[in-house]
């Protein structure tokens, strides 16, 4: 079996110019639809509902009780449904940018990173560089995940880690490289702590 991962892998394994390639048209675009996410946010003024909202409320009580020292002794009734990375993340981004309306866009961003540049480093695997940054940047334009990219929801985060992860799985030689295979692991733990559904996102992988 082992063998037959190792096949596997070579088969699809980097040659030095896609490894050391700089992604400039993926980097440009990613940067492009950055700006453009936050003229959307600067002109919407629509308040936040339902699952939204509810995000963010836990959010801003995690940061709320931080800045009040006692974050550790009220951590357990904070969060009695989802885990609390998410809602950590959130309270460290609004602690740097407070009463910012972009706090819940910047929040998500490195889920939105780690989407689309996990898609190309996948891709990269199995075809040309152009292809895999076209197919990187357009994950990012799927229309859900444009919008909800710009929520307080956990979609795009769960969807970050599973495709980190996978990529991860990959750059390791399926387990076979132990500084790769440890950040598999630390990603799949983050994955877990975003959303207990993950484990069912990584396990076709």
């Amino acid at each position: 079996m082992a063998k037959l991962v190792t096949n596997a892998y070579e088969k699809i394994k980097f040659d030095k110019y896609k490894e050391r390639h700089f992604p400039a048209l993926w980097w440009t675009i990613f940067f492009l639809i950055l700006v453009v996410h936050c003229c959307w946010i600067f002109l919407d003024k629509t308040p936040p509902s339902w699952d939204m909202a509810y995000h963010e409320i836990k959010g801003l009580e995690f940061s709320r009780y931080y800045s009040q020292s006692n974050l550790l002794l009220n951590f357990p009734k904070i969060s009695t449904y989802y885990p609390p990375l998410y809602y950590l993340q959130e309270a460290l981004v609004f602690s740097i940018f407070p009463n910012s309306q972009f706090f819940v866009f910047f929040s998500n961003i490195t889920a939105f990173f780690m989407l689309g540049y996990s898609t190309y480093r996948i891709a990269l695997y199995f075809m040309d560089d152009l292809v895999a940054q076209i197919c990187g940047v357009l994950t990012l334009l799927f229309p859900l995940v444009a919008w909800t990219s710009r929520l307080s929801l956990l979609d795009v985060p769960l969807a970050g880690w599973v495709a980190m992860s996978g990529y991860l799985v990959l750059k390791s030689n399926f387990l076979q490289k132990k500084s790769w295979t440890i950040l598999m692991g630390l990603t799949i733990a983050a994955g877990m702590l975003t959303k207990w559904t993950f484990i069912l996102f990584l396990s076709p992988l």
